[in-house]
Parts: C-alpha cells; structure tokens; sequence
C-alpha cells in the first residue's frame, strides 16, 4: 500500500467514524449568536467588562473551533476577539444551556426596529446534525434571560482563550482619536491578532486618507511603556486647554479600558506624551506600507 492511499484509508475511517457517532447523537454543528446588554440592569452583569458579544462555535469532526468577540456600543473603545479549539463534549454543554433555558419559545420570531444601532438586540442560529434548528432574533428586546447570557459568556470566554488573555492585563487595544473644533478629523484603531500581528486601521478625515494594515505587535509594546512611563493612568495637575485641539485615547488592557482626554486637566508632559503616540503610529502604519 502506498503512502497516498493509506492517507485515504485513514481519512475514510475517520469520516466513518464522525458519521457514526453523529448518528447516535443529534449534536449541534453550528452556533452563531450575538447580543447587547445596553437593555439589562448592569448590576445583573457584575464583572462582566463590556456590553456587547458575539459568540459562534463550529464542528469539525472531533474538534470544535470557538470564536469570542466582545466589545461596546461605542467606536471609541475597540472590541477583542479571541478563538480557541476545543473538544466535541463543548457542543454537548452548549446543548444542555440551550435546553435548560427558554429560548425555544422564541425560535422562528424575527422582529426589526427601524432606526436602531446595529448590534442592539439579539440573534441566534443554530444547526443541529439532522432535524429542525433554532433562529431567532430581535434588535428592539432581549429574549434571552440574564442567566442564559452569563452562562454563555463564562463557557466561550474560557473555551476561546480569553480568560487567560484578558486576566494578563497586555495591552491588546487602542483607540485614538484627533478632534478640531469638535470635529473627528483623525480616527485610529489597533486591534492584536491571534498570531500577534496587529491590525491597524487609520482614517484621516481631514486629508481624505484610508489605511488599513497588518503592523508588528511590538508597537503595542511601545504603546504601553510610552503609557507607563508617563503616568497617564493616574492624570493630575492642571495645564491650558489646547486651542480647539483634543486628542482621546482609549486603551485596552486586559478586560479594562482605560479612556484619556487632552481636557482632563493634563499635564504639559502628558499632553506631549499623546502627541508621540500619533507618532509611533504613523510610524508603524507607514513602514508596513512600503
């Protein structure tokens, strides 16, 4: 026998076994949802940092491939994502929050609302291994209960990895942001990726300007030690507001989110230490462009 055709015994097999086993159980092969807690009491959501998740699982054989995206409804603060691949038996715990809840009341109700936020809301689609799957969705109300949400969030947050990344406190997201005369005229995202690159994504309004590119993680590095070495989680002190000129940014460390403001009473070397992370940026965007 040859190489080539054991691999296809081999690969034969296990497609026979995946069907075998999916046979006996009515497992789930797909699962996308997604939902907003801006609509819930957030004191039913302690220690749950943001306010909007998008959760989507898919099998693979005897694999499972998990995605975890959260985030909030606010393009200042940029949203994290993380993915993992784990076990089958996450399927059969996934399955059994499904059925302990009272979402299957819901499935086949879709309702929209003109005129609201992408995002708000909720959305579920599920694909099981044979017979009638679940699809629900509604921008205006929630139909999840609040247990079911913290059920799901705790079983992707650990299965994706995220509970590892987000305990470190590494910088894994920031936002920046130039206003003039209350205008947005500079916009930048940075965003780490699961094989630490980093996208970064730079919309100069005010000179009609677009980038987005893959940049080295080691401007997040840069980012934070110019953050640190400046003390500006802790603003103090007093400066004169800059003429018609504010800069935010918003950092992501961990599960927390830091936001700074040039109007926050700032120190001169803190004002100038904002200056220089626009500059670090740039630098890094436009060497990956060469």
């Amino acid at each position: 026998m040859t190489e080539t055709e054991k691999m296809i015994d081999e690969a034969i097999a296990a497609s026979d076994e995946f069907v075998r086993k999916t046979a006996n159980e009515n497992i789930i092969f797909t699962f996308n949802c997604r939902f907003s807690l801006d609509r819930v009491s957030y004191d039913d959501f302690e220690g749950f940092a943001d306010h909007s998740y998008q959760l989507n699982a898919e099998l693979f054989r005897d694999t499972v491939r998990v995605s975890y995206r959260s985030g909030q409804h606010n393009e200042t603060i940029p949203s994290i994502q993380y993915e993992g691949i784990v076990s089958r038996d996450f399927m059969k715990k996934l399955d059994d929050i499904l059925k302990a809840s009272d979402v299957l009341k819901y499935n086949g109700m879709h309702r929209i609302t003109a005129g609201l936020p992408e995002g708000y809301g909720c959305a579920l689609e599920v694909r099981y291994a044979y017979g009638p799957g679940i699809s629900l969705s509604n921008n205006s109300f929630l139909y999840f209960t609040v247990d079911f949400m913290q059920q799901l969030i705790r079983l992707f947050h650990e299965a994706s990895g995220a509970a590892a990344e987000e305990e470190s406190g590494r910088l894994n997201g920031v936002s920046y942001s130039q206003y003039e005369n209350g205008i947005n005229t500079l916009q930048v995202y940075i965003l780490l990726n699961r094989d630490d690159t980093v996208r970064l994504e730079y919309y100069d309004r005010k000179n009609f300007l677009t980038r987005i590119s893959s940049v080295p993680a080691a401007i997040l590095s840069e980012l934070q030690q110019l953050y640190e070495e400046n003390d500006m989680e802790y603003v103090s002190g007093s400066c004169a507001e800059p003429e018609s000129l504010k800069i935010v940014l918003d950092m992501r460390f961990g599960r927390k989110c830091r936001s700074l403001s040039t109007d926050n009473q700032m120190t001169n070397l803190q004002i100038t230490a904002m200056e220089s992370i626009r500059d670090i940026i740039e630098r890094y965007l436009f060497a990956s462009l060469r």
